[in-house]
């Protein structure tokens, strides 16, 4: 995907005042710390609240979010995801079923998103047990808004709960995706573990989706009309 890693710096959140006792909001001192690494690096957040995180820009160089233990997401939005940041989580969480990576976890917020992914250029993800709100997203990959593209998912993990229309995975508007050694799962009343849509039904978007190593639960892979075969372009499954 390229982009330069940014990790010759790194930042601890409680150096900015954070309290990291899952209480707390520590939206300010993480945003602080964020904004101290312009040029790229990486924020470490242990056990933090947010409501959301503005990302500058680093000029194609990566910041990188460490999560250790959780991040609990309050902002419906979803927590934001630009291009060249990575989020990462390494230790302290739960690990997802299926999931033989460190973990931690990301946790939901009541309803809507819990990560939203927007942008062109780099995205990562890596060793997440990500929360599914009720009736919600757990990672939306959004190309609604503008060019979507180029995101990769390791080890990752979701579940939905079980009420209608909770969806692990979304990608919608979005192309260039690999997913590697993840867990998505559905539940009986939930939507579909995977759910790959294009609203705005563009030609060659939602398409060059790449699945290795995949669980799934209950309802599996979705495919609506709007993503049909041209639009679609590229879907493989591996596993």
């Amino acid at each position: 995907l390229g982009g330069d890693s940014g990790r010759d710096q790194c930042t601890d959140v409680r150096a900015f005042g954070a309290g990291c006792d899952d209480i707390a909001d520590d939206t300010a001192p993480v945003q602080a710390a964020v904004n101290s690494l312009s040029g790229g690096g990486t924020v470490l957040a242990r056990n933090c609240k947010v409501s959301n995180i503005a990302w500058p820009a680093t000029k194609g160089r990566t910041l990188r979010l460490l999560i250790e233990g959780a991040l609990a997401v309050t902002d419906p939005r979803g927590l934001n995801w630009p291009d060249n940041v990575e989020i990462e989580c390494q230790a302290g969480g739960t690990a997802g079923q299926f999931q033989v990576a460190a973990a931690a976890n990301i946790v939901a917020p009541s309803s809507g998103v819990t990560v939203r992914g927007t942008g062109s250029a780099n995205h990562r993800m890596t060793g997440c047990n990500v929360g599914v709100p009720p009736g919600g997203v757990g990672i939306l990959l959004d190309g609604t808004g503008g060019l979507s593209a180029l995101y990769e998912l390791d080890h990752i993990s979701a579940t939905a709960p079980n009420a209608p229309n909770s969806i692990p995975l979304k990608i919608d508007d979005t192309f260039w995706v690999w997913c590697r050694h993840c867990a998505f799962n559905s539940s009986p009343n939930a939507g579909p573990a995977v759910y790959i849509t294009n609203e705005l039904a563009r030609a060659g978007y939602s398409g060059l989706i790449f699945f290795d190593d995949l669980r799934s639960s209950y309802h599996g892979i979705k495919i609506d009309g709007n993503a049909k075969e041209g639009y679609l372009a590229h879907f493989f499954v591996n596993g």
